[in-house]
């Protein structure tokens, strides 16, 4: 698990590690109410820019012939996305835990399966205050037994406030304000780490909206 307060930055790390790796795919389970649900995220992440998917209107003629020989109904487009699902990369990264539909014990008990059963490799990104938020003690009872080893990832102020400067370098009518915030970027950096605050996004919009309102 990589345990970070949200908008430290951690799904655009754990990005930016992934770029060029091919045994390595991502998932948000955000609002995931069960298994099917992740199955079918995984699913979509799985074909996203791969030219893979039935022909249009496939499944229903081939669902629609089923059933008038068997009198059975039979769920090919389920079929069909288990049959992609076997072909998994080894590492398996599933972000935001603590905004999922699911209990934490139906969470994990859907995502295990893929250690012990599949024997893949699994990273969660999530944070854990909210996730006991949500669940009590009960999420650290259970994730002794479940997470081999955590994480901790601490927002990188200096890098990041670097990364939003050269996204307003380029444009012209931001020069003034880009180099007024280059000479200032000490003080940005040390009044943002006063105010304790993990949230990057944060910054990024008060260094964008800054530099908007000064140009």
């Amino acid at each position: 698990m990589v345990d970070a307060p949200w908008g430290a930055g951690k799904t655009h790390v754990l990005k930016g590690w992934m770029s060029g790796r091919k045994d390595t795919l991502y998932v948000s389970v955000y609002g995931a109410k069960n298994l099917d649900m992740i199955e079918e995220a995984l699913f979509q992440a799985l074909l996203e820019g791969k030219d893979v998917k039935p022909p249009q209107g496939f499944t229903q003629m081939v669902e629609g012939v089923a059933e008038k020989f068997t009198g059975a109904k039979v769920d090919l487009t389920g079929v069909y996305r288990r049959h992609i699902l076997k072909d998994l990369p080894q590492i398996i990264i599933f972000d935001d835990l603590e905004r999922s539909a699911m209990s934490f014990i139906e969470l994990f008990s859907a995502i295990n399966r893929f250690v012990e059963h599949e024997r893949r490799n699994v990273v969660l990104l999530a944070n854990q205050n909210e996730l006991r938020v949500k669940d009590g003690d009960f999420f650290d009872r259970t994730k002794e037994k479940v997470i081999g080893r955590t994480i901790s990832m601490k927002p990188a102020t200096g890098a990041a406030t670097e990364s939003f400067l050269a996204s307003i370098a380029g444009d012209e009518s931001q020069n003034e304000a880009h180099a007024f915030l280059s000479t200032e970027k000490d003080l940005v950096c040390g009044v943002f780490e006063s105010s304790r605050s993990s949230n990057l996004r944060l910054l990024r919009y008060a260094t964008l909206e800054f530099a908007r309102v000064f140009s």
